[in-house]
């Protein structure tokens, strides 16, 4: 992770990510961003974050939003799919830089830049051009110039800016204007986990924002839509649709105890089973039963750039099956798991989600409901930790949910940390709480 935020891959002037690198360093990028890389390595930054607690993540998850805010979204509240590598017939011409133009625009703030940056006077890439990376940390660019590294980052910081406001001027690359309901809700996904991470307001809103325009406009007569463009939908929805607006739902559930986003998931759920399920095969195919037949009928459950819609709805089924008490749902997800069980031993680089699946079902997951008006407050302190196999539930009364059930006492705010539907003795303090599941804040 410190390698690619690092490296030219990550544009060290906008921020996000290009698509993949050209070279084993993380230095010359194919300059393409794609909304389904960012949305992913948001999510996984603020993982790290939670874990390790380094600003240097929270910086990259931060100046990762601010791109796809500022060059992905619509004014609907919607993403775009990328941008291309491209302007002007030439790859990459809108990202690179050559020292002269740096010295020019940044004046007495270029040495710190250059240095940093790794900028040379006949390019670090070709044609003279400079491909910006980081090769040293601001500590050490402090250390070297008897600074602070907050003084560092304070003078980095500027200088971007102006390069930002600089790069303006330039030929944009082409936008990609369709939203793609997996890939937006993949976005949804890492703002939730960012808001996690960081309590920032603004992400919560924005992910419910998405959330809800994904399920009021590409939701028609009974079938998840796949694409949106210019108010628009077309193609019936793939399993990966399915599979990653659930997940999305079920995200959003957790940081705001909105039982109508579980609802939702369920309801998706079932359709996706009804239409999509291959009870031969124990897992989905790819195109709901509705749609004109493939040749080949095709169930692919193998990992790449995205995870498989195979597991990730074997990821679902198992979280909502502890959820909603839905046991048939759990029996779904270990009969997938099977299945897919002799692929992973074989090509385990392939299988990665259903891996972390497999991690998840050799203990059960914490089930942590907090019922009483503080919920979101005490909820906001628990999952800043890194809790990679808890779900949480709750809310300010008790609701449907069956595990809140009998939880709420008037006038305080209780937290239940519970497996397999046995509950430890309750707490107020998060810490407490936390301590339960053996986790320090």
């Amino acid at each position: 992770l410190d390698k690619m935020a690092m490296g030219g891959i990550y544009d060290q002037v906008g921020g996000g990510f290009s698509r993949y690198a050209v070279d084993p360093n993380w230095h010359v990028p194919h300059f393409e961003k794609m909304l389904y890389d960012n949305a992913q390595l948001i999510s996984l930054y603020s993982e790290a974050y939670k874990l390790t607690k380094d600003p240097f993540y929270e910086k990259i998850v931060k100046e990762t939003i601010e791109f796809c805010n500022r060059e992905l979204k619509s004014s609907e509240d919607i993403y775009f799919a990328s941008l291309d590598a491209d302007s002007e017939g030439e790859e990459g011409k809108f990202y690179v830089w050559d020292s002269a133009e740096i010295q020019d625009l940044l004046g007495k703030e270029a040495d710190l830049f250059i240095e940093a940056y790794d900028v040379q006077p006949d390019g670090n890439w070709e044609s003279g051009k400079n491909v910006l990376q980081l090769k040293k940390s601001f500590g050490e660019l402090a250390e070297a110039r008897s600074l602070t590294s907050e003084e560092v980052l304070a003078s980095l910081e500027k200088s971007k800016l102006v390069l930002l406001e600089a790069r303006e001027n330039r030929t944009r690359p082409a936008l990609d204007d369709k939203a793609l309901t997996s890939w937006n809700a993949l976005m949804v996904s890492g703002l939730a986990d960012a808001y996690e991470a960081f309590q920032i307001e603004s992400y919560r809103e924005d992910a419910v924002k998405t959330l809800d325009f994904l399920i009021d406009e590409m939701w028609e007569n009974g079938q998840l839509q796949r694409s949106y463009k210019a108010g628009n939908t077309s193609i019936n929805g793939f399993i990966e649709d399915y599979a990653f607006l659930i997940k999305a739902l079920i995200d959003v559930y957790q940081i705001t105890f909105d039982v109508a986003y579980l609802t939702k998931a369920n309801q998706l759920t079932e359709v996706a089973l009804a239409k999509y399920f291959n009870s031969d095969k124990n897992m989905f195919n790819f195109k709901s039963t509705d749609d004109e037949e493939l040749y080949v009928t095709r169930a692919s459950f193998d990992d790449n750039v995205i995870p498989s819609g195979n597991s990730q709805m074997a990821i679902n089924l198992y979280k909502l099956g502890h959820l909603l008490y839905n046991e048939k749902y759990i029996k779904i997800c270990e009969e997938m798991m099977s299945s897919a069980s002799s692929k992973m031993l074989e090509q385990a680089a392939f299988y990665y989600n259903w891996f972390s699946l497999y991690d998840q079902m050799l203990n059960s997951p914490f089930e942590v409901a907090i019922v009483g008006q503080e919920f979101d407050s005490k909820r906001a302190q628990m999952a800043s930790a890194f809790l990679p196999n808890v779900l949480f539930l709750g809310g300010a009364e008790e609701g449907r949910l069956e595990l809140l059930q009998g939880k709420l006492m008037e006038g305080r705010t209780m937290i239940y940390v519970c497996v397999d539907k046995a509950c430890q003795l309750p707490v107020e303090d998060p810490e407490k709480a936390l301590k339960q599941i053996d986790v320090d804040l």
